[in-house]
C-alpha cells in the first residue's frame, strides 16, 4: 500500500474467531487477516518481503460475546510511528 511514498507500514486488525483451543483459534485469525489482504489489490509486497502477520494478544471471550461479527478491517501505522 502507498502513502505518498513507498515506506514500510503496520497495520492492527481485530478478530473474533472460534477455535478449540488457542492455537486454532490464532491460526483461524492469521488466515481470516491474510484472506483478507490478499483481496486487496493494494499490497505492494514482492515475493522477497512478503506480508508478516503475527498473532499479539488473544483473549478467551465470555459466551455471550461470541455472538460478535467477525470483524474486517485494519488500522494502519508508518513504521516508524510505532
Amino acid at each position: 500500500m502507498t502513502f505518498g511514498e513507498n515506506k514500510c507500514i503496520g497495520f492492527y486488525a481485530t478478530r473474533y474467531v472460534r477455535g478449540i483451543d488457542f492455537e486454532e483459534a490464532s491460526k483461524i485469525a492469521i488466515d481470516s487477516v491474510q484472506n483478507e489482504l490478499q483481496l486487496n489489490s493494494n499490497v505492494l509486497n514482492s515475493k522477497e518481503n512478503p506480508v508478516i502477520v503475527v498473532v499479539e494478544e488473544i483473549f478467551k471471550l465470555p459466551y455471550f460475546k461470541k455472538q460478535l461479527s467477525p470483524g474486517v478491517g485494519f488500522t494502519f501505522y508508518l513504521e516508524n510511528d510505532a
